[in-house]
Formats: structure tokens, C-alpha cells, sequence
């Protein structure tokens, strides 16, 4: 009996003592995490003060270049500092920038309208007077007055005819034999490798000592070829007392104009025969006193066929257009250049038989 007594009491203690420790360990267990998790705050301060320490303080510049790169929110009225001050408007945002490839392109303004013909500015130089010509295929009909006492006739040649003054004057002399009124013939040659200036300062001369000489009261002009452009640009200065008539034929009065590229063309020509390559302006109106004809042709192997080659830059129609202001024009597409030469002279004098 007493051995189960101990046995008893030996249990009892084993039973207290284990209920105490369980105790113990539940009641020391939330301090023990305290401490713990302190000891863990305790650690990771250390170790930040070790890595601060450790690394690199950054200098005033690059903190400085650091705040300038933050993005910003919307300014209104403030001076943004960076590599350069950017002043903002008070009523724009500040937004970031972005790069060239992230910009929608540009789209291309349209041109503006182009004003009318009557807002448009006018140029400050005159145009050239318009000649008041008849551009009519009609044939020419004899104006001249019939009942004159007296009258001569000049002969201007061409540079193709020039060469022969002398077969020229013999045919004058034979076409005008029939006008029982014609007091005297005069034929005007010239060396073509003088200047036009040159060449018109001659002709005046001749022309005045003629008329002053035979005193008529009519003068009729005739110009062949070249010879025309000679006496439309001198119309001006022939005074007559009486009436004055001037037929140009196949003359080329407007000229080539072969400047620029096309001027090597004129390479191996002088005096007047380069200055019809060039070209010519308006010639001054005639004196009040005469009747201007341009006689023309519609093709012409002579004026086209002197640009060789570049013959398409040469339209007969062109190269004779440059008519004197008053004057009439008519067109003969049945002749070339050397027949209509004689055919029109015949046509004038016969107005006068």
C-alpha cells in the first residue's frame, strides 16, 4: 500500500511540474518575439548607417542636375532652371519634352491664292506701245496720190544683194522707166560688218542729199530683205516736203533674238548681221507724212535657214514681227524670200504707171 502511495505522489509532482513549465513557456513566449523583432530593427539601422557610410556622397552639381531632371507638374508663371532658363507663359502648361521621332509631322501649309489679275502689282516699266497694224491676208491695193508732180524712189538692198549695187540699180532704172513722173533713183549699199548706227547715219546722208537734190513730191522707200530694217529704223528721220511711202519685204525687223545659250550661232557674224541675230526692240513711229507696208513671207528658206539645225527657234512670222506704228501688214505664203523681193517692188512702181 505504500508503494502505490509514492506512486501516486510521483505522479502528481510529474503532472505539476509539467503544467508549471507549460506556463512559463506560454507566458515568455510574446517577449521573447519583442525581443527578437527588436534585435531585427536594431540590425537593419546598422546595416543602413553601414551602407550610407559606404557610399558616395553626391556632389552639389549632380544634385542639382538631379532635381532638374524630376518631371515637373503644370507651372503657371515660374522660371524653370535647367541647362538653360525657360521662361513659361503664365497661361501655358509645362509639359515633357519629347524627342524629334516622337513629334507628329508638320502638315504642309497650302499656298495662299493667287490674287487677281487686278490686285496683282504692275511693273513699274511701261509696257511697249502695240502697234496699230492690220493683220490681213488681204491683198495690198495702190494708196498713193496720182496727181503728184514729181517723185523718186530709194532702193535699200539686202545683205544677199548688197554684193551688187550695180545689177540692182540697172533693174530699178528699168522697172521705174514707165513712170513718166520719177525724177531720179537712188540705191542705198552698205558694208555689213559696220554696226546699224553706222550704217543709218550713212543712209540719212545719201537719202537727204537725194531728195534735197531732185526735189520731189513724193519719195517712195523700198527695203529688201535686211535693207527694210534699215529703213523702218531710221522712218523717223526721213523728212520729205511731200508725202512718204515705205515697203518693207521679207525684212527681218523683230530679228533673231539668239541671245543666251543660242548665241554661239552668231559666232562667226560682225557688225549688222550679229545685231539681227541679237534682235531689235520697237523702232520709233514714222513722221506723220508717211504710209508704212510690211510685205511678208509665210515660210521663207532664207530667214529659217540661217539657224542651220536650230531652225525651229526661226519663225518667219516672228522674225518679221516688229511693225512700225500706223503701218499695214500683208502676207504672200506663194512666195519665198528672194522672189518676193521683185515681185512686190513691181507691184509698188506699178502703182505709179
Amino acid at each position: 500500500m505504500i508503494r502505490n502511495i509514492v506512486t501516486i505522489i510521483v505522479i502528481l509532482v510529474a503532472t505539476g511540474a509539467v503544467w508549471v513549465f507549460r506556463e512559463n513557456t506560454t507566458s515568455n513566449a510574446p517577449a521573447e518575439e519583442s525581443s527578437n523583432a527588436q534585435e531585427r530593427e536594431e540590425g537593419n539601422q546598422a546595416q543602413k548607417i553601414a551602407g550610407d557610410n559606404e557610399r558616395p556622397r553626391e556632389t552639389p552639381e549632380v544634385e542639382k542636375q538631379t532635381q532638374a531632371e524630376e518631371p515637373s507638374n503644370s507651372i503657371s508663371g515660374i522660371v524653370v532652371e535647367s541647362s538653360e532658363n525657360i521662361a513659361i507663359n503664365p497661361t501655358e502648361t509645362a509639359t515633357p519634352s519629347a524627342s524629334s521621332d516622337d513629334l507628329p509631322a508638320t502638315p504642309a501649309q497650302p499656298e495662299p491664292p493667287a490674287a487677281p489679275a487686278e490686285e496683282q502689282k504692275q511693273p513699274t516699266v511701261a509696257p511697249e506701245p502695240k502697234p496699230a497694224v492690220v493683220n490681213s491676208a488681204t491683198t495690198f491695193t495702190c494708196e498713193n496720190d496720182r496727181d503728184v508732180e514729181s517723185r523718186a524712189y530709194v532702193l535699200v538692198l539686202g545683205i544677199n544683194n548688197n554684193n551688187d549695187p550695180t545689177g540692182a540699180q540697172t533693174w530699178i532704172d528699168g522697172a521705174t522707166a514707165g513712170d513718166i513722173k520719177n525724177s531720179g533713183n537712188l540705191v542705198f549699199a552698205y558694208d555689213k560688218s559696220r554696226s546699224l548706227v553706222d550704217l543709218s547715219a550713212d543712209f540719212i546722208n545719201r537719202f537727204n542729199s537725194f531728195v534735197d537734190g531732185k526735189k520731189p513730191e513724193e519719195v517712195v522707200v523700198i527695203g529688201w530683205s535686211a535693207g527694210g530694217v534699215i529703213a523702218a529704223s531710221q522712218a523717223h528721220r526721213l523728212q520729205v516736203p511731200g508725202s512718204l511711202e515705205i515697203h518693207t519685204v521679207a525684212s527681218p525687223l523683230k530679228g533673231y533674238s539668239l541671245g543666251g545659250f543660242l548665241e554661239f550661232l552668231l559666232e562667226e557674224q560682225t557688225g549688222f548681221g550679229r545685231e539681227i541675230g541679237l534682235g531689235f526692240g520697237p523702232f520709233l513711229a514714222p513722221p506723220a507724212n508717211a504710209r508704212v507696208y510690211h510685205h511678208k513671207t509665210v515660210t521663207d528658206s532664207d530667214l529659217s535657214g540661217r539657224c542651220g539645225d536650230f531652225a525651229s527657234f526661226c519663225n518667219p512670222r516672228i522674225i518679221q514681227a516688229n511693225n512700225l506704228a500706223g503701218a499695214k501688214e500683208f502676207y504672200y505664203p506663194q512666195y519665198d524670200h528672194e522672189p518676193i523681193m521683185h515681185a512686190v517692188a513691181e507691184m509698188v512702181v506699178a502703182c505709179r504707171k
